[in-house]
C-alpha cells in the first residue's frame, strides 16, 4: 500500500511541474540563506571546540592598579596555580604576530609565533601530523610548526630535525607539524616554540604583566572556585609585597584603585562577556551575529510560508483526483501519506540544491560574502545531523497542514459544489493563503528597510568628519629598524620637497581597538578622571590637521626637566624631577567629563596642566562614544613608535621616502596610508551590509516567487467571473484593477504592520554606533515604493492576463 502510494506522490509530483519548480526554487533560496547564516553562527560560536574540556579551560588575568583588566599576567603566577588542588595542568606562553623567521637564505616577515612552556599541549592539545604532543616541546628551542606554514613556505610537512632561526639569533630545530585546527581558534600560530617556565618566583615579577597563562582545571570545577582559590593566594603572595604594614585590610585593598590581583575567566566569557583588554581572543560581533540570524529564520519562514501558500492554492486542481481515490477506497490516513512524501520530495530537493549552492559560496567566497563563511555544510557529523533533522522538521512545519487540508475533503460537497473554498473543511484556506502574504511582506518589507537604513547608516559612516585629515598621510608601522636614527631619519625626511610634516606617535588612531585601557587622574576636587592617553611630539596637530579649539601647541622644544643636582658617583650632574606640572592637550570630551568648558586652560590633573583643547577626532572604533582623551608630548621617539609622514603627493616623494628608510633601517619599508585605518573599518560594517543586502534580495525574491503563484491560481480560480464581467463591458483596465487590488490591499496591510517593527529594530540597530542617522520618513517613504513596485510588477503579468481573457473561451462550456 506505501509503494502504491509513493508512486502517486512521483506521478503527481510530476504533473504539477510549474507549482512544483515554484516550490523548490522559493525553498532553495530561502534554505541557503538560512544554511549559510547558520553555519556562519554555528563558527563563530563554536571557538577552542578542537581542545579537549574546554569548558574547563580558563584564561588567568590581572586587575592591574587603576588601569583595568589586562589578560597578560605575571610570569609568577604558573607557581601560584601549582598551590591550587582545582588546577590540573598550567601553560604560560608569550604571543607576537610579527616575528622574523629565518630557512636557510630566506627570511619570512609577519609570522605569529608563541613561545610556550612544556605543558602547552596539556591545555591546548593540538593535534600533530608529526611530533609526539607529550615530549615535543620538552627541550628548549624545540619548534611545532604549523601545517598551513609547513605547506606554504617549504611544501612538505617532512620538516623534523631541520633548523629554523626565529628572531635575530634564536636558533631552533623543528620537532613537530601541527594539524589546522577544525575549529575557530585565538591561538593561531606559524611557529610553537618551548621555552623553560620560571619555577622560583620572582619578588619584582608580581608586579610586572607580560605572559599569558591559562589552566585546565579538574572536572566539575567551577569558575568561582578557582575565583576563590586565587583570592586567597592573592592574599598570601602579593598582599604582604604592597601592604607590608598591614595598614589596609586585603579586602579593603581588594576594592581600592591601587590594587592588583589575579582573576579567572573562561574561554566563552572571553567570547562574549569579558572586559578584559590585550586579550587574544577576538570579541563576538553580537550585533552583526543578531542581524544574520533575523535574516536566515526571516527567509526560512517566508520560504516555508510561500510552500503552504502555493500547496493549499493548488486544491482546486486537485478535487478530482482526491474525490476519486476517496471513491475507489483510499483512506484519509494514505491520502495525507501521500501528500507528505510530495511534500518531503519538493523540501529533499530544495534542501540537496540548498547544500549545493550552500558548499559553492563557502568554497569560492564571492566578493560580496568575503569570509563571511568558512566552514563547509560537511564540516562535521554535528553539522550533518542538524541539517537532516532540519529538513525532516521543515517537512513536518510546511508539509502537514497542506496534507491533512488536501486530504479533508468530501466526495459529495466535491462533486456538489465543485469548488475548493465549500469543499475542503479544514479551516479556510482562503483566508489563510491571504494571512500568509501579509506575514511573507511583513518579513520582506522589513528587510528593504533594513537595507535602505544600513546603506544610509555606511555611507554616513563613509562621508562623516571624523575630526582629522588622512588622505595624505603615510604612516610607517614601527620605528623599531631605526634603532637610535630615528630623530636624524626625521630630519632627513624634512628636507625632502613635498614633506609638510614628520610626527612620531605613541600609537595610531586606528578606529579598531582602543589604544589602552582607561587611565585614572584626579582633578582639583579629588574626583576620578578616566582617560586614554597617548603621547606625540609638537608636530601631530599639523600632521593629522587636527584643530586647536583652545589654548596652544607643544614648545618647539619637549618639556624638559630643569633642575639637576651633582652625582658624585658619575661626576657630573643629573637632571631631577622637581614636580612640575607636565603640558597636556585634551580632546572636547575631556573637557566635558571634567566639567571645566568655560576655562579649561591651566586647569592641573595630578601631574599635567591642560595648556590647550582639541577638536573630538574618532580614535577609536565605530560603536563607542568619543570618550576622553590626554595627548602628552613625547621627550624622545619610543622604541617601536608609528612615524605619520604627511605629503603634498605620494608618488613624488615615495621612492625617496623608500630610499632614506632601506638606508637608515638596513630593510624595506613597510607602510599604508593613514585613511586606511578608518576605511577598513567602515570596510567591516559594509561587508556585513552587503551579506544583509544578498540575502533580503534573496528573501524578497522568494516573497515574489509565493505571489506569483497565488496570482496565477486566483487568475484560474476566478476565470468565469473574469469572463462574465468582460461580457457585461469591463475593460482591460478594471479587470486589471480589480484583480490586482486584492494584492495591493493586503501589501498595504503588511507595510502598516512591519513598519513600526522594523523602525523600532533599526534604531535600536543604530544605538550601536556612536555616530548615526535618524530614521526619517525617507526611510518609510522609500521602503514603501519599493514594496509596491515589486508587488506590482509580480502580479503584473497575471492582472493583464485576467483582463485579456476572452470570453468565449472561459464561458462556452456553461
Amino acid at each position: 500500500m506505501f509503494k502504491q502510494t509513493f508512486k502517486f506522490a512521483i506521478k503527481s509530483f510530476r504533473k504539477s511541474a510549474l507549482m512544483n519548480y515554484l516550490n523548490v526554487i522559493g525553498l532553495t533560496f530561502g534554505l541557503s540563506i538560512f544554511f549559510l547564516t547558520s553555519l556562519f553562527i554555528y563558527q563563530e560560536s563554536t571557538y577552542e571546540h578542537d581542545f579537549t574540556g574546554h569548558e574547563r579551560i580558563y584564561q588567568i588575568g590581572t586587575s592591574f592598579y587603576n588601569m583595568g583588566p589586562r589578560a597578560i599576567t605575571s610570569v609568577n603566577v604558573p607557581i601560584m596555580t601549582s598551590e591550587m588542588p582545582e588546577v590540573k595542568y598550567t601553560t604560560v606562553f608569550t604571543h607576537s604576530s610579527n616575528q622574523e623567521v629565518h630557512f636557510e637564505d630566506e627570511t619570512y616577515t609577519k609570522q605569529t609565533v608563541i613561545s610556550a612552556d612544556s605543558l602547552f599541549f596539556k591545555v591546548f592539545d593540538f593535534d600533530l601530523i608529526v611530533g609526539d604532543r607529550q615530549t615535543v616541546l620538552n627541550e628548549p628551542n624545540s619548534v611545532v610548526i604549523s601545517e598551513q606554514m609547513a605547506n606554504n613556505i617549504f611544501g612538505t610537512t617532512d620538516l623534523v630535525g631541520k633548523t629554523i632561526r626565529v628572531g635575530k639569533n634564536r636558533e631552533c630545530i623543528i620537532k613537530g607539524v601541527s594539524k589546522s585546527p577544525k575549529y575557530k581558534t585565538q591561538l593561531n600560530f606559524d611557529l610553537l616554540v618551548s621555552q623553560v617556565r620560571r619555577t622560583n618566583p620572582s619578588r619584582g615579577g608580581w608586579g610586572t604583566i607580560s605572559s599569558y597563562v591559562y589552566v585546565k582545571v579538574q572536572p566539575n570545577v567551577t569558575v568561582d572556585q578557582v575565583n576563590g582559590q586565587l583570592d586567597r593566594l592573592n592574599e598570601k603572595y602579593i598582599y604582604p609585597l604592597f601592604i607590608p604594614d598591614g595598614s589596609m585590610s586585603f579586602s579593603d585593598w581588594r576594592s581600592n584603585e591601587a590594587y592588583l590581583g589575579y582573576f579567572a575567566e573562561s574561554l566563552a566569557s572571553l567570547r562574549y562577556e569579558s572586559e578584559t583588554e590585550t586579550g587574544l581572543m577576538p570579541k563576538a560581533n553580537l550585533n552583526q551575529t543578531n542581524t544574520l540570524l533575523i535574516v536566515g529564520i526571516a527567509a526560512l519562514l517566508i520560504s516555508v510560508i510561500n510552500f503552504i501558500n502555493i500547496s493549499t492554492a493548488r486544491a482546486s486542481n486537485r478535487m478530482k483526483e482526491v474525490a476519486i481515490k476517496r471513491i475507489m477506497g483510499s483512506s484519509r490516513f494514505l491520502l495525507v501519506g501521500q501528500f507528505m512524501i510530495e511534500a518531503f520530495l519538493t523540501i529533499g530537493l530544495a534542501s540537496v540544491l540548498a547544500l549545493a549552492i550552500t558548499e559553492l559560496m563557502v568554497k569560492i567566497k564571492p566578493t560580496l560574502f568575503g569570509d563571511f563563511v568558512e566552514f563547509s555544510v560537511l564540516h562535521s557529523g554535528q553539522t550533518m545531523r542538524a541539517i537532516v533533522l532540519l529538513v525532516v522538521g521543515i517537512t513536518l512545519l510546511s508539509g502537514l497542514y497542506p496534507a491533512i487540508y488536501l486530504s479533508s475533503g468530501k466526495i459529495i460537497t466535491i462533486l456538489r459544489s465543485g469548488s475548493s473554498k465549500y469543499s475542503f473543511s479544514v479551516f479556510n484556506a482562503a483566508l489563510l493563503r491571504k494571512f500568509a502574504t501579509v506575514v511573507q511582506f511583513v518579513f520582506s518589507i522589513g528587510l528593504i528597510g533594513a537595507v535602505i537604513t544600513m546603506f544610509m547608516q555606511i555611507d554616513f559612516l563613509r562621508t562623516r568628519d571624523i575630526g582629522y585629515h588622512s588622505d595624505n598621510v603615510i604612516v610607517i608601522p614601527n620605528s623599531f629598524s631605526l634603532r637610535n636614527e630615528k630623530a636624524a631619519f626625521k630630519n632627513e625626511l624634512e628636507r625632502i620637497s613635498g614633506i609638510e610634516q614628520v610626527s612620531f606617535i605613541s600609537l595610531v588612531p586606528s578606529g579598531l581597538t582602543k589604544w589602552d585601557a582607561p587611565i585614572e587622574l584626579k582633578d582639583d576636587n579629588d574626583r576620578p578622571f578616566y582617560h586614554y592617553n597617548i603621547s606625540a611630539d609638537k608636530s601631530l596637530l599639523e600632521a593629522m590637521d587636527l584643530t586647536l579649539l583652545q589654548g596652544e601647541n607643544f614648545e618647539e622644544s619637549p618639556y624638559q626637566i630643569t633642575q639637576r643636582n651633582y652625582d658624585e658617583s658619575v661626576g657630573e650632574s643629573k637632571a631631577i624631577d622637581t614636580g612640575s606640572p607636565k603640558p597636556i592637550l585634551v580632546n572636547e570630551a575631556a573637557v566635558n567629563a571634567l566639567l571645566i568648558k568655560d576655562d579649561p586652560i591651566g586647569k592641573r590633573l595630578q601631574h599635567y596642566v591642560i595648556i590647550g583643547v582639541v577638536k573630538d577626532f574618532v580614535y577609536t572604533d565605530l560603536h563607542g562614544e568619543i570618550e576622553p582623551l590626554v595627548i602628552e608630548q613625547k621627550r624622545e621617539p619610543g622604541i617601536i613608535d608609528p612615524i605619520l609622514i604627511k605629503v603634498t603627493d605620494k608618488a613624488a616623494v615615495m621612492d625617496q621616502i623608500e630610499t632614506l628608510w632601506a638606508g637608515m633601517a638596513g630593510k624595506p619599508l613597510d607602510y599604508y596610508m593613514l585613511n586606511d585605518n578608518y576605511e577598513r573599518l567602515v570596510k567591516t560594517e559594509e561587508a556585513s551590509f552587503n551579506t544583509v543586502f544578498a540575502f533580503s534580495i534573496f528573501a524578497v525574491l522568494v516573497s515574489c516567487i509565493g505571489l506569483f503563484g497565488l496570482a496565477a491560481f486566483t487568475v484560474d480560480q476566478r476565470i468565469k467571473e473574469f469572463g462574465i464581467r468582460k461580457v457585461l463591458g469591463a475593460s482591460i483596465t478594471d479587470i486589471v484593477k480589480l484583480f490586482s487590488g486584492d494584492f495591493m490591499k493586503l501589501i498595504f496591510i503588511a507595510f502598516v504592520i512591519s513598519m513600526p517593527l522594523t523602525i523600532y529594530f533599526l534604531d535600536a540597530w543604530l544605538n550601536n554606533f556612536s555616530a548615526r542617522i535618524g530614521i526619517g520618513y525617507q526611510v518609510v517613504l522609500f521602503t514603501g515604493i519599493l514594496a509596491i513596485t515589486i508587488a506590482v510588477t509580480t502580479v503584473l503579468l497575471q492582472s493583464l492576463k485576467a483582463g485579456r481573457l476572452n470570453p468565449v473561451d472561459t464561458l462556452r462550456n456553461e
